[in-house]
């Protein structure tokens, strides 16, 4: 292999675009840029799958989340027609249907990605399907040992941020584009409008920091099933005047420059690829202390095999750059 360069397949079955699948183009763009052949396999009709030929990669699609027999035989026919050296699953369903797809045929490395911070529902699936797991998080970790997934296969890998875009943001642009006044206090939530993403804590929370700040805006920037629901609770809270709900956003590190606050609400988080955004534009940030978040944070030291950290300081934390102060 050394002749010529990496041939790779980057699979997934999601259907939008959330931090998964931002995590998956700056891997396949750093593969390219590194002079690698990476391709794209992906759900048909697809955010990834469009935004993803669109940027230049060579993408093939298949029906749903892969499964049917029509969809797992298209892609193995993928595989025997282009071999690939390494294989990346990017979500629990892509592992499925790109794993069995490719079953008997010589792929030398089949990798998993597990980007959340509970246990496998399917361990088996990780066993037999991959030939190493990589976390996104010392939590993740915990969760995939905890299901029985052997130590020695399984690696943390924490995800990354293109500083470039963080860099180039200006607090003008944003708040012109959020229509802020120079005195408005702002909060920004960069989460997919789904239950384990807390914002119905966070709505109820927005409530008390109206009675201090009664200016204030909450701004959420993300979609998801809950938007219904969440904007009734809203109404119902009094509070949906000083809300933004602007849907998904291709401009978050202007929005991140805008705002005061980077809050997330979490109930599970493998990581919080928002967080490391935040610190780099040195805004502060309120956070649940879920899955992978203390160690973004540093609120509390991981495992000793994987870093030393300052020790756990107890309490609420508020971060912002460099600094952490209770």
């Amino acid at each position: 292999m050394a002749s010529r360069p990496l041939r790779i397949a980057i699979a997934s079955t999601e259907k939008g675009w959330h931090g998964g699948e931002e995590q998956a183009r700056l891997l396949a763009e750093g593969l390219r840029d590194r002079g690698q052949e990476c391709r794209v396999l992906a759900q048909r009709g697809g955010a990834f799958a469009e935004r993803m030929r669109a940027a230049g990669f060579e993408t093939q699609t298949f029906a749903g989340s892969g499964h049917s027999p029509a969809a797992l035989l298209r892609l193995r026919l993928g595989f025997q027609e282009r071999p690939v050296d390494v294989l990346h699953a990017n979500d629990p369903h892509a592992l499925t249907a790109a794993g069995l797809a490719s079953r008997g045929i010589r792929i030398p490395v089949r990798i998993a990605a597990r980007r959340v911070a509970f246990k496998p529902r399917t361990p088996l699936a990780y066993r037999w399907l991959a030939d190493h797991v990589i976390c996104v998080s010392g939590a993740a970790r915990r969760r995939c040992l905890d299901a029985g997934i052997p130590e020695g296969r399984i690696s943390v890998v924490y995800d990354g941020v293109d500083p470039n875009r963080i860099v180039t943001a200006s607090r003008a642009r944003g708040r012109r584009i959020l229509e802020l006044a120079p005195e408005t206090p702002a909060l920004l939530s960069v989460a997919a409008l789904e239950e384990c993403k807390g914002h119905r804590t966070l709505i109820e929370a927005f409530v008390s920091v109206l009675a201090a700040f009664p200016r204030a805006r909450l701004v959420l920037a993300g979609a998801g099933s809950r938007q219904t629901a969440l904007r009734a609770l809203a109404r119902r809270r009094g509070v949906d005047s000083q809300l933004d709900w602007l849907g998904h956003r291709s401009d978050v590190p202007d929005l991140i420059a805008a705002v005061d606050v980077l809050v997330l609400a979490s109930t599970t988080e493998g990581l919080g690829s928002s967080l490391i955004e935040a610190m780099l534009a040195a805004r502060a940030i309120v956070s649940t202390r879920v899955g992978g978040v203390p160690e973004l944070l540093g609120t509390r030291p991981l495992e000793p095999e994987l870093a030393e950290w300052p020790p756990s300081l107890g309490g609420s934390f508020v971060r912002r750059g460099s600094e952490r102060r209770p």
